[in-house]
């Protein structure tokens, strides 16, 4: 059940708020976190826990990694607070500029991806030419 006072306890630590402000943007990884942050995988996760267990964020797996979001019953106004108070934290600005190329390299990651497979699907693999040697040999 969402707690204010137990939000506002949890939110008291600038670290935490910095995590909150760019969740609420973007889901992120751990691993993404130590980037735009600058701090190590035990100091992040700690302070990702507490916001866990505050009902502040929530987590999914996906593949090999575990990816952290806003929960998305986050009182507004809790939010709202927390945008005004960015304005106290010199390190917020830097951190949408770093979350921003994270975001640019996670879409060169996926492009790069599926340009090499795009290649090796003109070279080796066809769709229907199984069919197509069926058919011919059916014949």
């Amino acid at each position: 059940m969402f707690s204010i006072v137990k939000s506002l306890r949890v939110l008291a630590d600038p670290v935490r708020m910095r995590l909150v402000l760019l969740l609420e943007h973007e889901e992120l990884s751990v691993a993404e976190l130590q980037e735009i942050l600058s701090m190590g995988q035990l100091r992040i996760s700690t302070h990702l826990a507490q916001l866990k267990q505050a009902d502040l964020v929530e987590d999914r797996r996906s593949g090999k990694n575990i990816l952290y979001r806003l929960h998305p019953r986050t009182d507004p106004q809790l939010l709202e607070l927390l945008h005004k108070g960015m304005t106290e934290i010199p390190e917020a600005a830097e951190d949408r500029r770093a979350l921003e190329i994270i975001l640019r390299k996670r879409q060169d990651t996926t492009r790069q991806y599926f340009d090499a497979l795009a290649g090796k699907f003109g070279k080796e693999y066809l769709p229907g030419r199984s069919w197509k040697g069926l058919a011919e040999t059916l014949l």
